[in-house]
């Protein structure tokens, strides 16, 4: 709602219009930004979680799914975690996701190893830690931002989103599914690659696989 809690930032958003930006606006009510907007959704109060994911569906659905968008793609594996490597835990007979794999999982010894989070070079294939993950901002590096560049290396990468052209397997994973009945869970089947650490191998998957398969 910028003309109230952005008003200083306000004059963009009509700026935006004049130069074609088209607007929908979704609000329960006829807030202060519905009379900038093209479109007004007026979502009914309390299904504003319901409406945000069904909008992700649909952008998950139709540009990284059915037709991969080359900008979307480069997005989420720029900005986003969706190709971070996940550490797949035994559950109930099948698996459920677990923690980030981390540096010290590949046997680094570099300071805030724990902290320092890893994902899948395509060009390569080997498994390696970016530049900027929350490991680097307290230490001496201090990067805070995240950089597609081997922290070990400083050679480009170029993350993989998905194992599933890679696979050594697939397992069934079981997610959280929290209704109005009951908290329950949701079965749904991710591509798996092996990782040694110095306690013995580990399934992975990515973000984006756990993502898609729920």
């Amino acid at each position: 709602n910028l003309p109230m809690t952005r008003t200083p930032d306000a004059h963009f958003f009509t700026e935006a219009r004049y130069r074609g930006a088209r607007v929908a606006a979704v609000a329960p009510d006829y807030a202060e930004y519905v009379k900038f907007a093209d479109t007004w959704l007026p979502a009914k109060a309390g299904t504003d979680a319901a409406l945000a994911m069904a909008m992700s569906h649909v952008i998950l659905r139709e540009f990284y799914i059915d037709r991969p968008s080359e900008y979307f793609t480069s997005y989420a594996k720029a900005y986003t975690d969706l190709p971070f490597a996940v550490v797949l835990e035994a559950h109930a007979g099948d698996f459920k996701a677990g923690r980030f794999l981390r540096a010290s999982d590949l046997g680094q010894t570099a300071p805030n190893a724990a902290w320092k989070t890893v994902l899948c070079d395509a060009a390569s294939g080997r498994f390696v830690v970016p530049n900027g993950s929350i490991g680097f901002r307290w230490s001496e590096e201090g990067r805070w931002n995240l950089n597609l560049r081997d922290s070990a290396t400083d050679a480009a990468i170029d993350p993989v989103l998905s194992f599933a052209s890679s696979a050594e397997r697939w397992v069934r994973v079981l997610s959280p599914l929290f209704e109005t009945t009951g908290a329950g869970t949701r079965a749904g089947v991710v591509p798996v690659r092996e990782v040694q650490t110095p306690t013995g191998p580990v399934a992975v998957t990515t973000v984006f696989d756990l993502l898609a398969a729920h």
